[in-house]
Order: C-alpha cells, then sequence, then structure tokens
C-alpha cells in the first residue's frame, strides 16, 4: 500500500511541475470568448467588446486550461508567458515558461534562471509578486503551504514551506502528501511514513507503512499489511491488527478481520487454520496467500519465503514461476527469490527461453532472455514470435528474420514475411515475391511471383492458378494438374472434378483412387473408415475405398464413434451400426454421439441418456445433462444440479447450485451460498457451512473458506 502512495504522489508532483492543478475560477468559455487575428489571440465579452486585443500567440495558461484569477490570465508571447489582467494590462513580463493556477489565487510558474538555461519553479500573486522565489525544481500547492522538492542526482528531496518561503519540513524526504486539513504524510527514504502538522511539528515517528486522508479526525494507517486508526494528535486508537478499518460518514469506525481458512481431510479432519484474503496451493508444502490486494509466497507453516510482495504469481514450471507487479512482468523461484525483476510488459516462457517486451518512449520492443534474466539479443526487436523448432521468428523495422536459441540473428531481417518452416527449409516472401531459403540464408528456390508450399525436405508445391505444380529442391517438375490439390504429411490428394480422388505419392505417382459413386452430390469426411454421402436428398455411407456401405436412405446422418452413427428418418434420430441395423429407435428430437457408451438425447426442451442398446440410463426430464472428462454427468434440473456416475447411478439429486467434480472421490457443492463436500457414493462429508472451498491437489487437502464479519470497533 505504501508504494501505491507514493507512486501516486510522485505522478501528482510531476504533473504539478509540467502542468500544476487544475484552476479555480469561472471557465473562460463560459464568460469570455477567444478570438482570431493575423494569426493572434484575443479576448472578448459575452457582449462581443473586445478586453484584450488579437496580439498575443495564446490566451490561458500553458497547461492548456482557461479560466480568469482575480481579473487576470496568462498570456504567451515569443514563446514565454506573463499575467495580463482583463484591460489589458501587463502585469509581467513574458518571461515564464510555464504559467498555472494553484489553489486559491496562488499561481505556479516555471522560469529560466538568469545566465543559465536551469529551469526553476516558484509562486506568484495575480498581482505579479513572487511569493515563493525561483529556487525548486518543482512544487505543488496545497491550501496554505506548497510541498516542494529538488533533484539531487537520481532522487528528489522533498519538503513543505508556507507562502513566505519559510521551510516548515525540509527537503530530506522522498514524499510528502497531504493528510487533510492540517496534516502531512512524509515519507522517509526507507518507505516509511510520520506524520507532521502543517507547521512542521512531527507526530509520529517514521514507523508507518502508508496512511489514508483524515475523516472525523481519524486515519487508517498500514502497518506489516495490517491496517489501524491514529488520531490528529498521532495517538495510535487502534493497533494495526486488521485486515480493514472503515470510517464511515458519521463518524463510526468498522473493523474486519482477514478471512479464516480451515485445512480439512476429505473426512472433515481438520489440520490447521490462518487468516488471509486468499490461499492457493502452488507446489509441494508452498503456498501463494493474499492479504490487502497483495501476493506473498510461504512455506507449509505459512511462513513468508521472502519480504516480496507482489501482484500475483503465475504457475509453477521447472521451479518458476512469472509474477506481476503492478502492470509489469518478471521471473521468480519457488523459495521466493526475485530472479528476473518485474520491468516487462509482455513476459513470455518459450522451452527455455523467455521472449519479453517493454516500452520506451512510446515504442514495444521485444527481446530474448535465458532463465536468469540475461538479455540474449544485441538488438531490440518490433515482435519475437513462438520457436518454430529452429529459429525465433523476429521483425524489426517492419522485415522479418529469425534467431537461434543464443539470440543470434541467423535469418536477417531483410524479408517481407516468413511464410512456413519445414526441415531447414525456409519459405519467405521477399520484395513482394515467393522463395525458400535454409538457415544458413542461401536461397534454395530463388524468389517468385507464385505462392510455394513445403511438403518435405524434398518436395514442394509451386500454385500458379489453374495449376499446381510439385517440384523437387532443385527445382525439378515432378507433377502438375490444374485439379485441386491438398497437401497431406507423406503424400497429396488431388480432387478430380469427376467426384475422384487420387492419392498422389511425393515421387509423382498415382498411389490410390477413390471414385464417387454416380449420382452422388456431397461427400463428408471420414470417421471409424466410413465417410457419409448425399445422393437424391437422402443419406448414407461409403467405405475407405468409395464402395456403398449403406444404402442413401436416411434424412439426414452423422459420423460414426463409437461403431454406431447418429440416422435421422422421419423427423427423429437413432443409431445404426456399421451392418446397417437399427441399433437404438429414431425416437428423438436430437442426440449426441456416443461417448464412452452413452449418447444425450433430446425430446422438446428435455435431456436423457442412453446406452448402445438405447436403454433409457435417466430418463427425459433433465434441462441439461454435461458428459464430464471423469466419465461421470452433471444433470441440470429446475435450474439445479446434480451428478450421475459412469454407471448411470444418481450420486446427487438435482439440488445444488452448482457442482464441482475432482476427479477423485468427492465432489465440491454448493447450496444455498454455502458450501461442502459430498463423497461420490452420495455421502456428505464436509458438511454445507462454508463461504467457499477449493481443493489442494498437492497435499489432498479441502480449503474451507469462512469470511470474516464487520464489527463497530470501540475507541477509547
Amino acid at each position: 500500500m505504501s508504494r501505491f502512495f507514493l507512486a501516486f504522489i510522485t505522478f501528482l508532483l510531476l504533473i504539478c511541475q509540467a502542468s500544476p492543478a487544475k484552476p479555480f475560477g469561472p471557465s473562460l468559455n463560459a464568460d469570455f470568448n477567444r478570438y482570431q487575428e493575423n494569426g493572434k489571440v484575443g479576448l472578448k465579452n459575452q457582449k462581443g467588446d473586445i478586453l484584450i486585443p488579437a496580439k498575443y500567440d495564446a490566451l490561458g495558461w500553458s497547461n492548456g486550461e482557461f479560466s480568469v484569477v482575480e481579473n487576470v490570465i496568462g498570456y504567451q508571447l515569443n514563446g514565454y508567458w506573463g499575467l495580463i489582467s482583463l484591460n489589458n494590462n501587463r502585469v509581467t513580463k513574458n518571461e515564464f515558461v510555464d504559467l498555472s493556477p494553484g489553489s486559491g489565487n496562488i499561481i505556479v510558474a516555471r522560469k529560466k534562471l538568469p545566465n543559465s538555461v536551469t529551469i526553476k519553479t516558484g509562486c506568484l500573486t495575480p498581482t505579479g509578486k513572487v511569493i515563493v522565489p525561483f529556487l525548486y525544481d518543482g512544487l505543488s500547492v496545497t491550501a496554505l503551504r506548497a510541498i516542494v522538492y529538488d533533484r539531487n542526482g537520481l532522487q528528489f528531496k522533498h519538503g513543505l514551506i508556507d507562502f513566505n518561503n519559510k521551510v516548515l519540513i525540509p527537503l530530506n524526504y522522498q514524499a510528502i502528501y497531504p493528510l487533510g486539513s492540517l496534516r502531512f504524510g512524509v515519507v522517509a527514504f526507507d518507505n516509511k511514513t510520520a506524520i507532521f502538522s502543517d507547521d512542521g511539528k512531527q507526530l509520529t515517528t517514521f514507523t508507518i507503512d502508508s496512511i489514508s486522508s483524515f475523516k472525523k479526525n481519524y486515519a487508517v494507517i498500514y502497518q506489516n499489511h495490517k491496517q489501524g486508526l491514529i488520531n490528529r494528535d498521532g495517538q495510535i486508537k487502534l493497533e494495526p491488527a486488521y485486515r480493514e478499518v472503515v470510517i464511515e460518514d458519521n463518524g463510526t469506525v468498522k473493523v474486519r478481520q482477514a478471512d479464516g481458512w480451515l485445512f480439512l481431510k476429505g473426512d472433515n479432519k481438520l489440520i490447521r487454520e490462518f487468516r488471509a484474503d486468499s490461499i492457493e496451493p502452488a507446489l509441494q508444502n508452498l503456498y501463494k496467500i493474499k492479504t490487502i490486494g497483495k501476493v506473498q509466497l510461504a512455506d507449509k507453516d505459512f511462513k513468508p519465503l521472502t519480504n516480496h510482495l507482489v501482484s500475483s504469481v503465475g504457475p509453477f514450471n521447472k521451479g518458476k514461476a512469472i509474477y506481476k507487479l503492478h502492470d509489469n512482468m518478471g521471473l521468480l523461484k519457488s523459495d521466493g527469490t526475485i530472479v528476473i525483476e518485474a520491468k516487462y510488459n509482455n513476459f513470455i516462457f518459450d522451452d527455455d527461453r523467455i521472449r519479453a517486451s517493454f516500452v520506451r518512449s512510446n515504442t514495444t520492443e521485444w527481446c530474448l532472455l535465458d532463465t536468469l534474466g540475461k538479455s540474449l539479443t544485441e538488438r531490440k526487436y518490433d515482435f519475437i514470435a513462438p520457436y518454430n523448432g529452429a529459429f525465433y521468428p523476429v521483425k524489426r523495422k517492419d522485415y522479418w528474420g529469425g534467431l537461434n536459441k543464443q539470440g543470434k540473428e541467423i535469418i536477417a531481417c531483410v524479408h517481407d514475411s516468413i511464410k512456413q518452416y519445414l526441415d531447414n527449409y525456409i519459405i519467405v516472401k521477399f520484395k513482394g515475391q515467393y522463395g525458400i531459403i535454409n538457415t544458413n540464408e542461401n536461397w534454395i528456390v530463388a524468389p517468385q511471383r507464385n505462392q510455394l508450399e513445403l511438403v518435405s525436405n524434398e518436395r514442394y508445391l509451386e500454385r500458379s492458378t489453374p495449376n499446381t505444380f510439385l517440384k523437387s529442391m532443385k527445382s525439378e517438375l515432378i507433377y502438375f494438374t490444374e485439379n485441386k490439390v491438398v497437401s497431406k504429411a507423406d503424400h497429396l490428394l488431388e480432387y478430380l472434378s469427376t467426384g475422384a480422388i487420387y492419392k498422389i505419392n511425393l515421387n509423382g505417382l498415382i498411389a490410390d483412387r477413390f471414385y464417387q459413386p454416380e449420382g452422388v452430390e456431397e461427400i463428408f469426411t471420414e470417421s471409424e473408415e466410413y465417410r457419409a454421402i448425399k445422393k437424391d436428398g437422402k443419406y448414407g455411407f461409403i467405405d475407405s475405398r468409395s464402395r456403398l456401405r449403406i444404402a442413401n436412405r436416411y434424412d439426414n446422418v452423422r459420423p460414426f464413434n463409437e461403431g454406431l452413427a447418429p440416422i435421422k428418418l422421419l423427423g427423429r434420430w437413432g443409431f445404426i451400426n456399421k451392418e446397417d441395423r437399427i441399433a437404438v429407435q429414431p425416437l428423438y428430437d436430437d442426440v449426441s454421439p456416443f461417448k464412452n457408451g452413452f449418447s444425450v438425447v433430446r425430446k422438446g426442451d428435455m435431456f436423457g441418456l442412453i446406452d448402445k442398446t438405447g436403454k433409457l440410463i435417466l430418463p427425459v426430464r433433465y434441462e441439461a445433462i454435461d458428459v464430464l472428462p471423469t466419465k461421470r454427468f452433471l444433470i441440470k434440473q429446475n435450474g439445479l444440479f446434480g451428478a450421475v456416475d459412469s454407471n448411470g447411478r444418481v450420486i446427487l439429486t438435482t439440488k445444488y447450485q452448482s457442482v464441482k467434480d475432482l476427479a477423485n472421490d468427492y465432489l465440491i457443492v454448493e447450496y444455498d451460498n454455502k458450501w461442502g463436500v459430498i463423497s461420490t457414493k452420495g455421502i456428505s462429508t464436509i458438511p454445507l457451512i462454508y463461504d467457499g472451498i477449493l481443493y489442494d491437489k498437492f497435499h489432498d487437502e479441502f480449503l474451507a473458506l469462512k469470511r470474516s464479519e464487520w464489527q463497530v470497533a470501540q475507541i477509547q
């Protein structure tokens, strides 16, 4: 939380340096109108009277806002800003680099020092009087004080002054931010915070991680990932021991502990308890524990492995995981050690390498890293694609090339695109033409206008409408045809206009012929050596040699699966076997393919389950039946869920809001927004009393959640 506040304050201060806070007072557009003459800008009132003649480069403020502060406004001339009144009197010279309203009637200005290129910041009144001299690298105005800072090497040191330039808090701190009326949070360079009054008096020690603004004379403090309460005098009213502390509008303070997690065996035996926002098992004896929005790795006793707090941690792969810190990603080990700092906006494991990118000057740059974070690439690339078995395709300045695993550019980034890679050969598009190179960048097939396709390490296709040519790597013609050609792993399929299909080997010889039966209108994809066909508006099946095996007498058919094919007859679906015998009578509005010996069938809006004999295992009365990977079935009735085992026996009746099958002897169920565990024998083992349950496969345990309740705090 402290880092969030620091980032936020730094962001505000940087804004204030470049363009101070939004101005107060009426909008320029509401009471005044700018007008232009000869490229210059002037100001009129709503009646059209000229207040300021059109002889300025700009009127308003350097931050782009427009408002009037005590009858004055900013003007720009020759690249510099000054103050001018609405009756056209120049209050100051045009000597400021920036000029913008701060709080109240204070105007923040930046100017170059005499005989120097150094720019410093100060404050003016609307009369042009300098009330804060130009001594600071930046400042922000808050009420009757100014938070100022100076650059010291790579650090910014902050302090607090009044508008007589009296230093109230010396410029020795990492950040300062207002906490409400008359109080400031001051952050030291060890990221610890103390409270100061607006006259510079230190009210607490530097032990607070971060603090909220004061509300009803109290503020919430953060210490060691816990929250507590402090008053305006710096007195701790509630020790930092809570997950959350909230100060309500009426002054009531409410507190809540972190949620409780119970570790249970399947028989409800309690192993241990712990409090956290969430707990996620990561590996054996390794947990991801989230508290107040931050994740930390902990051992089996929930002792943090390190002090690192991150936004999230992904799954572990070979003892390492990608983690996020805010919007950036890095790599850490299962012992919590940071291997690669989180500074990348893309971070992708690819075998034993990492493809990473970061943004610099609004441009995304990609690099290749090893798993220790060492950059293997000398250049930065526009994009690095996944490893294809021989190299990483890379894009640089809109041209493509390739990197080996050592990050060396083995294919120069000079190609329009990389189209295909196969066995050391690469099809590239080069200056609008297609050619083949090897990984040594030697041209195998010179660039030409026809598109190419690699078939093997000895053959390629050249397509020139209407012809397709099969050629050797020496560009020797082996076979050609005007028919449609589809390449397979070790052969080609040529589709003739007669409906016949020729199987062509890679030496250009016809290895087999498949003929479409006469009069067939359509042939479908083969399944279990049978292809569905459509002839005379009816459906049947042929075998892999195009012999008619099942006559075309059905209204519709679907592919064979587990020896049976769905068929539609007289508007209803059933099943036939490969001997064209009815296995399941056509009684249903729809059927699913058989899987593990069962098919889900539908009548109207209701579903049931049958076996291969057509026997109803589950009656047709369910809103949905889903086949689970465990070979069990999830059933839904009246919006509620139940479960059926692989033999069709009902394990859970349909009375649960959700059911999760764990692929072991248990199912997690939800009823009335409470969670429990039921065995596959239908016995409740963990009662339905928890706010959530997850299963830990690493330890064969259940993590049951008990949410903490809000309580009114008793403040002395």
